[in-house]
């Protein structure tokens, strides 16, 4: 036999090695999927998430110039930019509608829905406060008048 093509026929991987490559493999995937987050609605993951594009939206009407405003509703929220004397939607994805997570109920102060505007100093028109509740958990999300945005923890 020839001892180039013996060594040929012996690489490669065996079954046992190939099995224990596949077991790591599907523990690793499991890790992955029981660390994501579920689709049940989280009141901290949700609130966390509104909290951060209503810093974005401040934070951008500061860096532009331009009036930002966020209007929020038992449906979701969403932003617009004053642009020419008019109220358009954003190119920022990350400032597009996006919609409660199902199963979250939202309390907001008012009636209807809310809109809340950051100046191009970062100031917002109101104070504003809403509490976002599912699965017995709620927190709070604030934009205070110096316009710094804060998640706490319902009482």
């Amino acid at each position: 036999m020839n001892p180039a093509r013996a060594s040929a026929c012996q690489a490669g991987f065996s079954l046992v090695e190939l099995m224990v490559a596949l077991a790591i493999a599907g523990l690793a995937a499991t890790a992955v999927v029981i660390a994501l987050p579920g689709g049940m609605a989280r009141p901290a993951l949700a609130a966390e998430r509104f909290a951060a594009r209503l810093a974005a939206a401040r934070d951008s009407a500061v860096i532009d110039g331009q009036p930002v405003a966020c209007t929020i509703d038992a449906m979701g929220y969403a932003f617009a930019r004053r642009r020419n004397g008019a109220w358009v939607p954003p190119s920022d994805r990350r400032l597009q509608r996006q919609a409660w997570p199902a199963g979250l109920a939202i309390a907001l102060p008012a009636e209807g829905p809310r809109r809340l505007v950051f100046d191009a100093m970062g100031m917002p028109s109101d104070p504003f406060a809403a509490v976002l509740s599912a699965d017995g958990t709620a927190r709070r999300v604030s934009v205070a008048r110096d316009g710094a945005v804060r998640v706490n923890a319902a009482p």
